[in-house]
Order: structure tokens, then C-alpha cells, then sequence
């Protein structure tokens, strides 16, 4: 199965996805252009990071929208939501070095890595949050399992710390 993913039959040029195959190259235009402008200082690799969590979104959601086949969209559904759970950690813990401010608690930081390093471990294993996918004119999209609402919960939580800090 895993074959169908390299193989170019089992995709199609959507034009829906040229908007997010277009923000994919211009954010990693900007992730490199910073690194090597601030010659990859602790500020800009971690700025690098959260451009990657969400270059890794972007990109596989347009791999999503091009798919054929239900195996191939949800496959490409799953590794989109590998980036997704770090998205708002990767924000607050920039956020926290260009404001120079330690993490208060100091644990917060960590436990958030560390639960959404734990979501993308149930991504990988189970189908409690990428269900499925549902097949929509412009292309597949994921089909939520139970988890989706718990997660919700955290990348809002999340946002939210971050933007009080």
C-alpha cells in the first residue's frame, strides 16, 4: 500500500491546491531567509521550527487535496496532523525567547512539548484523531475521531497561554 504513496497515478493537479502548496514555499522561503539573515541564532532556529510545524501542515494538506484515493488522502491526512500538535508549543516557546522570559512555570514548557509529542504518537498509532477522510469536490479531507475535541481543547489552551504571555 505504502507504494501508492510514490507512485504518481495516485494523485491529480488540483487547482485547490495551489494556496497551500503557495504558502508551503513562501514560509519556507521565510524560515531560511531568517536563518541564514540572523546565521541561525537560538532565536531564528527556533522560529524555524514553528515555520516547519506548519510547513509540514500546509505541505501534506496539499499532498491531501491532490490524492485519488481514500488510502492515499488519509495517509496524508495523518502525517499533516504530525505537524499540527506542535504548531501552538512551537509558538509559545519562540514567543517566550524574543520576549526573554522564562517559562512560568518552568514545567508548563515542558509538559506542553511533551503532550504534543504525545498527540502525534496517538496520530501515528490510532484512528482517535485522523478518522478517516471525507471526499469533497476539491479534494480529501480528514474525517475526526473522539480525540479531536480533547485536542481542540489543548491547541486553544495553548494559544491562549501564549498570547497572555
Amino acid at each position: 500500500m505504502l507504494s501508492q504513496l510514490a507512485d504518481p497515478h495516485s494523485y491529480f493537479l488540483n487547482p485547490h491546491a495551489v494556496a497551500t502548496v503557495l504558502a508551503s514555499l513562501a514560509l519556507l522561503a521565510l524560515a531560511v531567509a531568517v536563518l541564514v539573515r540572523e546565521r541561525a541564532s537560538r532565536v531564528s532556529r527556533l522560529f524555524a521550527v514553528a515555520c516547519a510545524t506548519i510547513l509540514v501542515w500546509l505541505a501534506a494538506f496539499s499532498a491531501m487535496y491532490c490524492a485519488k484515493t481514500p488510502y492515499v488522502g488519509q495517509w496524508w491526512a495523518r502525517a499533516a496532523y504530525l505537524g499540527v500538535p506542535l504548531i501552538p508549543v512551537a509558538i509559545y516557546h519562540f514567543t517566550l525567547l524574543v520576549l526573554r522570559r522564562a517559562p512560568e512555570p518552568d514545567w508548563l514548557l515542558r509538559a506542553a512539548w511533551a503532550l504534543g509529542l504525545s498527540f502525534d504518537a496517538v496520530i501515528l498509532t490510532t484512528d482517535a484523531l485522523v478518522a478517516g477522510v471525507y471526499h469533497y469536490p476539491w479534494g480529501y479531507y480528514p474525517r475526526y475521531g473522539w480525540l479531536s475535541v480533547p485536542y481542540l481543547k489543548y491547541f486553544l489552551g495553548m494559544m491562549v497561554v501564549t498570547l497572555r504571555t
